[in-house]
Formats: structure tokens, sequence, C-alpha cells
């Protein structure tokens, strides 16, 4: 028997698609709105406007927005304004943290919950799930929790309640930060050596990766700082899921003034003032290093 309808999908991207065949795979029912994206695939759960896509929906409701990356107009303002109250908007599309928190504010004055959403889409999801990693409140995230569960790789398994609301886009722009530095260096390590040959690297060849590591440290803690100076750490925080201990018992909610992104938000803080210089210390031991790095001992360079 098929699920009832209980979430809404807004979409402007192909690749957003892959969200929608992971609902589709886990037996959760939804409605599709997808504006200049071809989803004749999906056509059971394509509607041609918001209105048909409201209409198609169970109050209060529950929309997923994945804007696109550099979006031709200002589509979140126009949805709030057609929101109910107590309707939730999950926010899954390509808003900075800071953004997510400001959009939470305006929900709340219209009296609609709020969710933002880190998650990378790609073709494997589908299949496997996604992990997500998800900020907002205790109550906007049971309202979210059909389509959390169905696109994780198991309901209640993969998708983290990182914080309130700004959060799991922040622990996500973190993640891309160390994807495309490693992108970045593994490029550049392939165009510095020789595959053919016994790894033999000179300084002059390992410096820019350092440097590059020490610009990815400072990308971070500007991220960090930028989250830290728009969240109150002394906040009220419930985590949606209670800890568990080793045998599966239910454990008491830890002291309700941290959430896993203000810890990392905070490591990340202490690592990067506890370690001014460390790249370059490190290009100095090359540096200094016998004979030079990379050549054989006994031979002058």
């Amino acid at each position: 028997m098929s699920l009832p309808v209980s979430l809404g999908v807004i979409c402007f991207a192909a690749s957003a698609l892959a969200l929608c065949r992971r609902l589709r795979a886990s037996g959760q029912a939804f409605a599709l709105l997808s504006p200049g994206v071809d989803s004749a695939e999906l056509a059971p759960q394509a509607h041609a406007t918001l209105a048909q896509l409201f209409a198609a929906l169970p109050a209060p409701r529950t929309i997923w927005l994945l804007e696109p990356e550099l979006p031709l107009a200002p589509v979140f303002p126009g949805l709030l304004q057609s929101m109910s109250a107590g309707d939730v908007i999950v926010d899954a599309g390509f808003c900075s943290a800071t953004e997510a928190m400001q959009r939470e504010r305006q929900a709340q004055q219209q009296g609609v919950g709020y969710v933002d959403v880190g998650i990378a889409l790609n073709q494997w999801g589908a299949h496997y799930g996604f992990a997500i990693l998800a900020g907002g409140t205790v109550a906007a995230l049971q309202q979210a929790a059909d389509g959390l569960n169905a696109l994780a790789p198991l309901p209640q398994r993969g998708w983290l309640h990182c914080g309130p609301a700004g959060s799991g886009l922040f622990i996500r722009s973190l993640q891309r930060a160390i994807e495309s530095a490693v992108m970045h260096s593994i490029s550049q390590a392939h165009q510095n050596f020789d595959p053919q040959q016994t790894l033999q690297a000179a300084e002059q060849q390992l410096a820019p990766l350092w440097r590059q590591g020490g610009e990815l440290r400072q990308k971070l803690a500007a991220q960090a700082a930028a989250y830290l100076c728009h969240i109150d750490p002394d906040r009220p925080f419930t985590a949606f899921f209670p800890p568990l201990a080793e045998h599966g018992a239910l454990l008491p909610h830890p002291p309700p003034h941290s959430w896993p992104a203000l810890e990392l938000a905070r490591i990340i803080q202490f690592a990067s003032s506890s370690s001014q210089h460390f790249e370059q210390q490190i290009v100095n031991l090359l540096r200094n290093y016998p004979d030079g790095f990379g050549s054989t001992p006994g031979n002058d360079a």
C-alpha cells in the first residue's frame, strides 16, 4: 500500500531529481514542482504550478526547496509568502549558513518552521541514500522526519541533527572546502611527480602543497569564525536523537548548551590558532634537510 503524500519538492536543476528518485525508491509519496527541468520520469508526481503542488499536500505542509547555485530570481521569499502557519520549509539548496539563520528568523515571523539541510546530490544517493546534515528545532525536524528518513541510507540513520538553523549548511560548507582542496592537491601532485619513477620530491615541489594546506586552514577558520559570531553559544539546545549507551539504552541529554556544529567550529578555531606557521615550519625543515630533501645521500645538489 502506498503512503499518503506528505511532502512537496521544488527544484530547478536535473541533478536535484536524484533526491526525488530516492524518495520514490523508499516508497515515500511526494509532489513535485520542477520548472524548466525535464521530469518526465516522475510524471505521476509532477505538478505545473505552485498552487497545484499545494493542493496535493495535506496541512500542515512540508516543502523541500532545492534552489540552484546561482538563482535567477529570489525563490525563498516568494515561497515563504505562500506558506501558512504550521508549515515547514526544508532548505536544501546552496544558501550559506548565515543566510539560513536569517531565513529561519523570517519564517518564524509567519509561524513557519525552517530546517536547513546540507546534502551532496549524486547519482549513488538515489540507490544507497544520502548522508544528511540538518539544522533546526526539534519541532521542525519532527515534521520533516518522513523525508529525512526516506532519503537517509536507513531510517533514523545517516542524518545528523547538527544544531540550530544554519548548522547543517555550515558543516556542509566545510566539507566542500576540504573536498575542493583535496582534489586540487591530487591534481597538483599528479602534475609535479612522475608516476613512473621512485618518488623523489624536491622542496620546491612540496612547498606549494603545504601552502595550499595553510590556505585551507585559513578558509576553515574563517568559516568557523563566521558561524560562531552569528550564533548564541549559550542558547538552549535539545538534540533530535537522544544519546545511546553502548548497550543501546537511552542516556539523559547532555547539558543543553552544545551541539555538533558548535563543537566542530570551536575545534577548528582552536586548531587554527594553536598551529600558526605550521606549514612554514615544515617547509623550513625540508629546506634544511641534509643534502636537500629528495636528493641521494652523498651526492651534492
